[in-house]
């Protein structure tokens, strides 16, 4: 009896694969009648969507090879090495925490694409007027970061920014780099832009465009070097 059994599972087996292969021959055939009987009468047909009602799984296969194409793998709102450099050096300059830097450097590098300046221009100015402190405001009400006057930039605000808008870091990055970018095309240059941001356009030692330009050159050796100890 033990030997019956041995001898009759190869048999199974093989019986089982023969059987498996009929039904999917018989499947095929009867994909392909579907099809065609759908082109004689409604003409061309959605392959996938008809072949999936036969052969059950191939059009959700299909689904997730189209979801793959159309998203590709990114990584949004990340910065760039140059800035990741620039803020590990100003983190170590003016001894705040990168997790406090972090949303600022972000803001910069967003509204330095959309403006066509240099982040590390704006993060200059920003390091000059408050050393990154975003409470920061003047005897003269310039507020913030970027240390904005609010009464002269009205326009530029979010029409629901709040009470004190210019506290709130993004909006501030917001308002001061478009302000920049105003007086530098106005003017014709960085230098003069810089100067109109300060209110010292008449300046004829442009100390305050030389300040925040030496600000820059000093972040940009440090991104050069790669480190924190500039």
């Amino acid at each position: 009896m033990t030997n019956t059994l041995i001898l009759n599972h190869p048999l199974a087996r093989t019986t089982e694969a023969a059987l498996r292969t009929l039904q999917n021959i018989l499947m095929l055939v009867g994909a392909f009648f579907v099809l065609a009987t759908a082109y004689v009468y409604i003409g061309k047909p959605d392959l996938t969507q008809l072949i999936g009602t036969v052969v059950p799984g191939l059009a959700h296969a299909s689904e997730a090879e189209e979801i793959t194409a159309e998203e590709p793998e990114t990584t949004p709102g990340k910065m760039d090495t140059r800035l990741q450099a620039a803020l590990e050096y100003s983190a170590r300059r003016y001894r705040v925490s990168p997790q406090a830097l972090t949303p600022i450097f972000k803001a910069a590098q967003e509204n330095a694409q959309e403006h066509g300046l240099d982040p590390l221009l704006i993060i200059s100015v920003i390091a000059v007027e408050s050393s990154f402190n975003p409470l920061s405001e003047s005897n003269m009400g310039a507020q913030g970061l970027m240390q904005v006057i609010p009464r002269y930039h009205k326009e530029k605000l979010p029409t629901d920014a709040g009470e004190a808008p210019l506290f709130d870091p993004v909006i501030n990055v917001a308002v001061g780099s478009k302000v920049l970018k105003e007086y530098v095309r106005r003017h014709g240059s960085v230098t003069a832009g810089l100067l109109q941001f300060n209110g010292s356009l008449n300046d004829p030692s442009q100390s305050y465009a030389k300040k925040v330009l030496a600000v820059k050159e000093r972040m940009e050796s440090a991104t050069r070097r790669g480190n924190t100890t500039a």
